[in-house]
């Protein structure tokens, strides 16, 4: 299934905007807002954050308190449902990812354990490497063997009774060296086995560098400190439209310290200067005037002190202070959600021409004007435009008959008019013979606000300093590519029928009905009998079909973004490796084209990226245009993207592969920052400044590609052609090409392991 989103933009009078504005930011945000800090402060919100997951259903139950309060009156319903919906989606990522962490910290913890264990044990044993590597070899074997005896007994009981469980088999190397080490008390086998876990399963005859050994031990504590500030970041943060917030934040950031001891020590620097005068002029009482100075100094120091310390008090409070007021929230309200297509209206109504052509006389002169019309000098040639004589308005569940007409791009245009099209001959359809709402292309949509980035004149009126006159109304609609032609709605009703007959018999087989489960029953029947009748007509295009043993490998690196190896992984060969530079290297170019050689065209696209390594160099050190510099980057950075994503499907649909093979890159920068804050700590110990220093250089050495935006570009490009896209681990060993082989390869065997079981 591959869904991409498109955006429109929506067009209403001010009245609507306004009446939209209002009910986003006055009822809806705070809503979202609300239901957020009753989340947060529900019981079961620790066992959450373990559990990665939380139920729409238990949103809707402290929703439906909500809904009386007078702070959320007056909403339509369908905004409450998108509420839930939203606080719904924040969650639920932000829950996935704190899961994720804690078990990320607990093996970890784990694996730091057994380091820190290894060096302690080789501090009080005086095994020899030739003796560790001689035990390691000979646990390897015992391990192999158990893998190979459980495989064997696992296979003999599936082929004896396929009713029977079969015993759990343990599948990783890795589980069964963990399983004997925990078993086992033995020093010298805990050391032979934390041997072959650092070394990849494998015996290492070479002397390991002390200093490396260190200096890998800094790297993953470092990852552990990383992982535990993580988890203890900020909640979701809720919006401010309003800039209430803000302003507070603001105020809380230039607030001075307060002194209080001021007054008392500004009388005691009086009495003092007081003294040394009276002492100056009466020599009798030298000895009590001496006394009452000291103690009077003594009286300043501690004020002093006292002033320091309440300084040092506020400048710790200012920090996190400054660090809320860096961490704006968003100015815009949270979209409406509509979960189904079924939420949205579609209408066509024909254009109307306001423009009135004036005619013009034989002289070029029009009867309505004095002057003659202007004529350019130069006639471009213009591009054809195909005038439509038609508009399409959208119309929103819970807004009544509130209309607002869709502005779009043309190469999005056919796509939004077979969408409303289809809506109104289903429409028009008796209940007998409608389609299925599962097939309809438009699986969900958003409304939204965004800001205006058009530059206004100086002078502005009140009016147009209005939010909603300020800000643009869109339409985000997420659309199912695979329903866009007839094989591929074909390949997802079959796929429905089996999901909806699962359902009824499911269903059925229940004893006792509530009314819930008879509902559903029905509406399961209902829609099983539609997705029998024929598919609504669609145009035909072929489904893709490669072959499933060549796979199209893809692995990143720091140095290089990718490099790629076309796999054959039934024999485990490589058919072709592609550089970076291979890639972008365009081969069509066969002359040279003014001043530019061919060797030049043809290093076009490469000597982009070269460029791009250039300009991270230069703006690694903030400065003025450092906000535009990026974005010129982040430009080029996308277009790179783009030039790699379609050579890659290229080079797909030429040897016909059956698949696109990504790595998993949850962690390539956590694990870069620890390694570099490891050898910043390691050069510089203790001197903080020098280690940042050291570390910002070392960063600009790499470049700072988005790996998430490069594998979501091959996505898309790939969706496109219906080329199917998997995702593995890439190795940390070897060369980039050599990356690439494995990770295809692990791809392949995970596929044909998970299609035997």
């Amino acid at each position: 299934m591959s869904i991409v989103t498109i955006q429109y933009r929506l067009n209403t009078d001010e009245e609507t905007r306004r009446h939209l504005w209002e009910l986003m930011v006055g009822k809806n945000t705070p809503l979202v807002d609300e239901l957020s800090k009753q989340v947060r402060e529900c019981p079961e919100f620790e066992t959450w954050q373990h559990t990665g997951n939380i139920t729409q259903k238990k949103v809707e139950e402290i929703c439906k308190l909500l809904k009386i309060d007078p702070r959320f009156t007056g909403q339509p319903g369908r905004f409450i449902t998108s509420a839930c919906l939203m606080t719904t989606y924040i969650y639920e990522s932000w829950l996935a990812l704190q899961k994720i962490r804690f078990t990320k910290l607990a093996g970890k913890k784990h694996w730091l354990g057994l380091i820190e264990e290894d060096v302690e044990l080789a501090k009080i044993s005086d095994f020899s490497l030739n003796t560790v590597c001689i035990k390691a070899s000979e646990i390897l074997a015992q391990a192999l063997s158990q893998l190979a005896g459980n495989k064997a007994q696992g296979e003999a009981a599936g082929k004896r009774a396929k009713s029977r469980k079969r015993p759990k088999i343990d599948k990783n190397l890795l589980d069964t060296l963990f399983k004997l080490y925990e078993a086992t008390e033995d020093c010298l086998d805990r050391r032979a086995i934390i041997h072959l876990l650092r070394n990849g399963c494998q015996v290492n005859e070479q002397e390991e560098d002390p200093e490396s050994s260190a200096l890998y031990l800094r790297k993953k504590q470092i990852e552990v400190e990383r992982l535990e500030r993580q988890l203890q970041g900020k909640l979701p943060q809720p919006r401010d439209p309003t800039g209430v917030e803000t302003l507070k934040s603001l105020e809380e950031a230039k607030e001075l310290p307060k002194h209080k001891n001021l007054t008392s020590l500004r009388l005691l620097v009086c009495a003092f200067i007081r003294n040394c005068y009276d002492m100056a002029r009466n020599t009798q009482h030298k000895t009590e005037y001496v006394d009452l100075s000291i103690l009077l100094i003594r009286g300043c120091y501690i004020e002093i002190q006292r002033g320091e310390a309440e300084f040092e008090a506020w400048r710790q409070e200012l920090i996190p202070r400054l660090s809320n007021l860096a961490k704006i929230p968003k100015s815009l309200p949270y979209p409406i959600i509509f979960g189904s297509g079924d939420d949205l209206t579609w209408l066509f109504k024909a254009k109307q021409n306001t423009a009135i052509p004036q005619p013009v006389d034989q002289s070029g002169m029009s009867p309505m004007v004095s002057t003659p019309l202007r004529r350019s000098k130069k006639r471009r040639k213009r591009k054809k435009v195909v005038k439509q004589s038609e508009r399409i308005f959208v119309g929103f569940n819970g807004l009544g008959r509130c209309k607002l007409e869709i502005h779009c791009d043309r190469r999005q245009l056919p796509l939004l008019r077979q969408v409303a099209q289809e809506y109104q001959i289903n429409k028009a359809l008796p209940d007998t013979e409608k389609y299925s709402a599962g097939l309809s292309p438009l699986r969900s949509a958003s409304l939204m606000w965004k800001e205006d980035k058009r530059k206004f004149g100086k002078r502005v009126s009140r009016e147009a300093e209005k939010p909603w006159n300020t800000h643009r109304l869109f339409l985000h609609c997420s659309i199912e590519t695979r329903l866009l032609s007839s094989e591929g709605t074909e390949e997802v009703r079959q796929e429905k029928i089996v999901g909806a007959r699962q359902k009824l018999e499911h269903s059925r087989n229940k004893t006792e009905l509530t009314k819930q489960s008879e509902s559903r029953l029905k509406a399961n029947q209902t829609e099983l009998e539609r997705l029998s009748r024929a598919s609504p007509p669609r145009p035909s295009k072929p489904v893709y079909q490669g072959q499933p043993n060549i796979l199209v490998g893809v692995s990143f690196s720091r140095r290089l973004p990718v490099a790629v190896a076309i796999v054959d992984a039934s024999r485990g060969e490589v058919i072709r490796y592609q550089s970076v530079r291979q890639l972008l290297t365009d081969r069509s170019v066969q002359a040279p084209k003014g001043k530019q050689t061919t060797k030049q065209l043809r290093l076009k696209e490469y000597r982009l990226l070269n460029r791009l390594h250039g300009q991270h160099k230069k703006t690694r050190n903030k400065g003025k245009n450092q906000q535009i510099s990026q974005q010129s980057q982040s430009n080029l950075g996308q277009y790179l993207d783009r030039l790699i994503a379609a050579r890659i499907v290229e080079l797909a649909l030429e040897w016909k592969a059956g698949s696109i093979v990504l790595p998993k890159i949850g962690d390539v920068r956590e694990s870069v920052e620890s390694e570099i804050r490891a050898i910043a700590e390691h050069k510089y110990p203790g001197n903080k400044t020098s280690q940042n220093k050291y570390a910002k250089q070392f960063r600009a050495s790499f470049h700072r590609w988005s790996y998430s935006r490069l594998a979501q570009s091959i996505q898309g490009c790939a969706s496109r052609t219906g080329i199917p896209v998997e995702f593995g681990y890439q190795p940390a060993q070897g060369t980039l090409q050599h990356k690439a082989y494995e990770l295809a390869l692990s791809a392949y065997h995970t596929r044909q392991t998970f299609k035997t079981s």
